[in-house]
């Protein structure tokens, strides 16, 4: 009896040669896995607002609706800014943020707005034009800062 009968398998060195690979890969992709050394696995950022930090009414505006623009900095202006804070170990750039107050109007995007939180940073995003709407001290905003993967961070506070 013939064994094999009109078939033909691999080589031993062959074989062996694959074997290696396959356990190199495996071992590279648990090690990268372990040390996070593609930093796929990286802690997330953790952005907080800092709701201590008022905006300050000047002229009677900064209500809505209408156009909002904003920059992002690492110092503010006083009480112009919301203060932003990365207390994760992962970097976290909020991509845009929606405010409205009870002043009148719905929600109003404030474009310009991008802003890069390094881990421990601080941030501001401060107002540099601001909507045709009447708010007093007293009056309350609110709103989101939405990051780079969806998450979404709230605010509300009152005007001083």
């Amino acid at each position: 009896m013939q064994r094999g009968h009109g078939r033909v398998a691999i080589t031993p060195i062959l074989a062996t040669i694959i074997l290696i690979a396959v356990t190199l890969v495996a071992g590279i992709a648990i090690a990268a896995f372990v040390f996070n050394l593609f930093g796929i696995f990286g802690n997330p950022p953790q952005i907080s607002y800092n709701s201590a930090i008022t905006l300050k009414i000047s002229s009677g505006t900064l209500a809505t609706p209408g156009a909002i623009a904003a920059t992002c900095a690492a110092s503010s202006t006083p009480g112009q800014s919301l203060e932003f804070t990365n207390i994760g170990t992962g970097t976290g750039t909020i991509r845009s943020v929606t405010i409205s107050s009870n002043a009148g109007g719905g929600p109003v995007p404030v474009t310009g707005v991008e802003c890069t939180l390094i881990a421990g940073a601080t941030k501001y995003i401060t107002f540099t034009a601001v909507g045709p709407g009447t708010a007093f001290a007293g009056d309350t905003f609110s709103g989101f800062a939405t990051l780079t993967g969806g998450q979404s961070i709230s605010f509300a506070n009152t005007f001083n």
